[in-house]
């Protein structure tokens, strides 16, 4: 009886740890498709589309449709265009995830990404 409960103690544990390594996978491919769609989104944003203070009559024509139209145009409204600095360190994020790469230096990083978006703010409004 021992022997059977150690076993069963054995295997949930090595259950336990599969679930925890997939779901680390799982959240890194959802942040890496969802900033996916939001480059999408952004990529076919149009200004007329119907949106947070946009009212419209017209057919949307971003390519992930009024969802893509709103995402977008709260993006732009919080960051501006130069929140796109946010993406390669939020794409690099998601792929460590998935690889199970250990990230350093990981407030330095925050840091940085959010002088960058501060900078390429700066550099397109004076552009």
């Amino acid at each position: 009886m021992n022997k059977l409960r150690e076993k069963l103690t054995g295997w949930l544990l090595n259950i336990r740890s599969w679930l925890g390594v997939r779901l680390i996978e799982l959240f890194g491919a959802v942040i890496f498709l969802g900033l996916i769609g939001t480059l999408l989104a952004l990529i076919t944003y149009d200004p007329f589309d119907d949106s947070w203070n946009v009212a419209s009559n017209s057919p949307t024509q971003n390519y992930l449709g009024v969802l893509g139209a709103y995402t977008s145009d709260l993006f732009l409204q919080i960051w501006g265009w130069g929140g796109l600095a946010l993406f390669p360190a939020i794409g690099a994020f998601g792929w460590r995830r998935i690889r199970h790469t250990q990230i350093s230096f990981s407030s330095l990083r925050v840091v940085a990404s959010l002088a960058a978006v501060l900078f390429s703010s700066i550099a397109l409004a004076a552009w």
